[in-house]
């Protein structure tokens, strides 16, 4: 046997017998062994905490969407009336108050038939008047003035007809607003229902947002909103409008809020961040820090009842 092997295994069998030795007394009994039981732990101190009186507000309700400016009136103007365009009255950007002209038509023949017509109408009420006198002598029948009658009729009628055909040669701003485009030159012929203009009411200018159906119940006429356009200063307005027919495809609602806009400094057609302000809530206000989960998961803050202990609130 390896001389280094051999040692190692004497000096294994001492040892065994040496702890072995140490499991009886003197006699060759077995000794107990007594183990100690480690203390039990003292109850750990309560750990104390800070606590903030909150007092309940009346806070509203907050939705943010995006939305669109649009004019307060639009309309594209046509003519009335054919003819050609023989001038064009005032240019693209301009603002016209009420009733003033864009474009004058080409007269042509309609005063000549204005004079024709009013000249007719001369001659049939001498004519109803001269049968009138005959049928009180009763020298002409009932039908023969009803005849006449009929006649002066007609030609009152071709009057209005002649001097409404020249007003319609001059067409005219519907309301106040701005001329936004043009669509006739100089020369251009155009026959009824031909686009002359397309022009708009740019003050006040309509915010037109799309609401989800979740927080449509929630929004009123006449709630404030506070709008920002293009990175502008907020501005404050009001809801105007609340549709409660909704779209099939977005399923949002109709919303519009009307913006004072003089001189027409936002134009039609910009994209605007909106925040309404809708129903108020008694509600408290409090640090995200303060929020804490349960042991399902729900989400809440401790509060401190009326004997000093902490318990749980979902919020």
């Amino acid at each position: 046997m390896n001389r280094s092997v051999l040692t190692a295994t004497i000096i294994a069998l001492g040892v065994a017998a040496w702890i072995f030795s140490g499991q009886f007394d003197d006699s060759g009994q077995v000794v107990a062994v007594t183990v100690e039981a480690e203390p039990v732990a003292k109850e750990r101190p309560r750990a104390s905490v800070r606590i903030l009186d909150s007092t309940a507000e009346l806070t509203p309700e907050i939705v943010r969407v995006f939305g669109r400016t649009e004019a307060d009136r639009a309309v594209t103007v046509r003519a009335e009336t054919a003819g050609s365009v023989a001038r064009i009255m005032t240019g693209e950007g301009s603002t016209l108050d009420a009733g003033a002209e864009i474009v004058h038509l080409d007269m042509e023949d309609r005063e000549s038939v204005l004079v024709q017509a009013e000249g007719e109408l001369r001659f049939r009420e001498k004519a109803y008047w001269a049968a009138e006198a005959l049928a009180e002598k009763q020298f002409s029948s009932e039908v023969s003035l009803a005849e006449d009658a009929a006649n002066l009729a007609a030609a009152k009628a071709a009057v209005a007809a002649a001097r409404l055909a020249i007003t319609r040669t001059r067409i005219r701003m519907p309301f106040e607003g701005v001329v936004d485009r043009i669509f006739v030159d100089p020369g251009d012929v155009v026959a009824i229902g031909d686009e002359i203009a397309y022009v708009a009411d740019l003050d006040p200018i309509i915010i037109s947002v799309g609401i989800s159906e979740r927080d449509i119940g929630h929004i009123n006429p006449d709630d404030l909103a506070f709008v920002n356009i293009l990175g502008q200063d907020q501005l404050s307005g009001s809801v105007r409008f609340v549709s409660r027919s909704g779209d099939d495809t977005t399923r949002t609602f109709r919303v519009e809020i009307a913006l004072d806009n003089p001189g027409a400094r936002f134009s039609e057609g910009l994209t605007a961040e909106v925040r309404l302000e809708t129903e108020r809530r008694s509600s408290h206000q409090i640090t995200p820090a303060a929020l804490t989960l349960d042991g399902d998961g729900r989400l809440g803050v401790m509060t401190v009842d009326a004997e000093d202990v902490a318990r749980f609130q979902p919020i």
